[in-house]
């Protein structure tokens, strides 16, 4: 049975991850696009490099030309970004994405987008898996892929150009070519190098680049850029003389970042230049949530954010329910929470109290998470109150002290 995680379903090939389960998946898809957006039946589609990706983006579109939903097919190895961007771009209800991201070779599986690029909340994932079990064991009907393109259903597309455009307006290029700066960039066998070469080159970046070409087994390791798989980019960092280097996981969505005496910067301290960017050079203050981060349970990025700017950005360091899912959401809800409920979750953010045996980094952020997810004020207000007693039947225990 397909079940999804956080906006994606993976398995292992041959085992889950088949011909059959993919198109079942794809029917499914187009079910749903046909009751909900039967006025734009579109879907956008992409995959990486690990294996089958550009065969399971075949058998995905094959079963949605097959119900009458358009396909636009990314015809080249793409970055989970790029076909974001796509979704966003042509205004799309729906885009999938065929990836292991940094999973094991053995296993791929598919992302799935909703409108804006976001990825696909539960709510989304559950309606997606009820039409699965509709579909139960009924045929899946399909239609060969060039019989598709013939007719138009399936189209080719390469947004690439306008997807690196997008991203060259809002940097500053000229500041960074007269850095003159030497980076070291390792796509750990993805598919980021061309777009982030093609950036930094046009910044006039010297740019030395490792793990570039196509393997499917990823050198027998999980393309997962962390402290333990970057020594590869460390020594090249210091070989070359660089000033610092990137790595990405492999289908372009994670980070990982080697400075130039080669140590691996710690997420959390990437998290801290981030925020002070937008706080000193971006001006990103006030109450509406300038960024949000999601799932970091670290004491040290917690204090991070309550020493160096509990006042000046007070959301700064706010954490959505766990999920990539979430952030988009939770940026919209919190812009429009009442002011009171912000206050009230302020006031309280300072103070940390464990949580089902577990350290939260930020105690309030329960309370936050609460008033975010409300479907109204009142709610809101109800579910601040209970929140609040619990906080204060926590202080009568006394005091929790954070070990940062």
């Amino acid at each position: 049975m397909i079940k999804f995680g956080t906006g994606e379903w993976r398995a292992m090939i041959a085992d889950g991850f088949t011909k059959a389960n993919v198109q079942l998946l794809a029917s499914a898809l187009a079910d749903l696009i046909l009751a909900e957006h039967g006025d734009n039946p579109t879907v956008c589609i992409g995959h990486g490099h690990r294996f089958p990706g550009g065969e399971a983006s075949r058998w995905a579109a094959e079963a949605l030309a097959a119900k009458e939903v358009m396909c636009h097919i990314i015809d080249r190895p793409a970055p989970m970004p790029l076909i974001m961007f796509a979704v966003r771009e042509l205004e799309l209800p729906f885009g999938l994405g065929i990836t292991a991201s940094h999973n094991p070779a053995i296993c791929s599986g598919v992302r799935v987008f909703t409108e804006g690029g976001r990825d696909a909340a539960g709510t989304v994932t559950d309606k997606l898996e009820a039409c699965i079990r509709a579909i139960g064991a009924q045929p899946i009907p399909v239609l060969d892929f060039e019989e598709g393109k013939a007719r138009g259903i399936i189209d080719e597309i390469n947004p690439r150009n306008d997807f690196i455009a997008s991203i060259m307006v809002r940097i500053d290029l000229n500041g960074i070519k007269n850095a003159h700066l030497k980076v070291a960039l390792d796509p750990m066998w993805g598919v980021s190098h061309t777009s982030l070469r093609t950036i930094l080159l046009a910044a006039r970046c010297d740019v030395h680049v490792i793990r570039d070409r196509r393997d499917p087994f990823c050198g027998d390791k999980l393309p997962a850029p962390g402290g333990d798989t970057l020594k590869a980019l460390s020594d090249t960092v210091k070989d070359h003389q660089c000033d610092f280097g990137i790595a990405t996981d492999g289908d372009g969505d994670r980070l990982g970042v080697v400075d130039d005496q080669g140590f691996f910067v710690h997420p959390n301290h990437l998290l801290a230049l981030l925020s002070y960017y937008l706080l000193e050079y971006k001006g990103w203050t006030g109450w509406r949530p300038p960024m949000a981060r999601s799932a970091m349970r670290s004491p040290s990025g917690s204090g991070i954010f309550r020493r160096r700017w509990r006042r000046r950005m007070p959301s700064s360091g706010a954490k959505p329910p766990a999920g990539l899912w979430c952030a988009a959401t939770f940026m919209e809800r919190t812009a429009s929470m009442p002011r009171r409920c912000l206050r009230r979750w302020w006031r309280r953010r300072a103070n940390r109290f464990p949580s089902s045996g577990m350290r939260s980094s930020v105690g309030s952020e329960p309370l936050l998470r609460i008033n975010s997810e409300m479907p109204d004020p009142g709610l809101a207000e109800a579910a601040t109150e209970a929140f609040e007693r619990r906080i204060a039947e926590g202080m009568r225990r006394g005091p929790f002290r954070p070990r940062f």
